[in-house]
């Protein structure tokens, strides 16, 4: 688990980067991932694996395309009112 204080962010990434690396070990399985707070944590979190994915295949990272892909591949966001 990862503590994500409404509101605010994370005393320290490297609980986000280890939660991002157990996902990552079981390659073929789909990660579920789910903050309720509306303030953007599960986009931040998607953001964040996608550059570190750019970085591993040397490519270049590109915050503003990267949340574009997010946008498009998630037309129909659930946002919980």
């Amino acid at each position: 688990m990862v503590f994500w204080p409404y509101f605010g962010v994370p005393p320290s990434g490297m609980g986000l980067l280890r939660l991002l690396r157990v996902v990552r070990i079981d390659a073929g399985a789909t990660a579920l991932i789910h903050y309720s707070a509306d303030i953007g944590q599960t986009g931040t979190v998607m953001e964040i694996e996608l550059a570190l994915r750019a970085i591993v295949y040397g490519k270049e990272v590109n915050i503003v395309e990267i949340v574009k892909e997010i946008l498009k591949d998630n037309m129909f966001i659930y946002i919980d009112v």
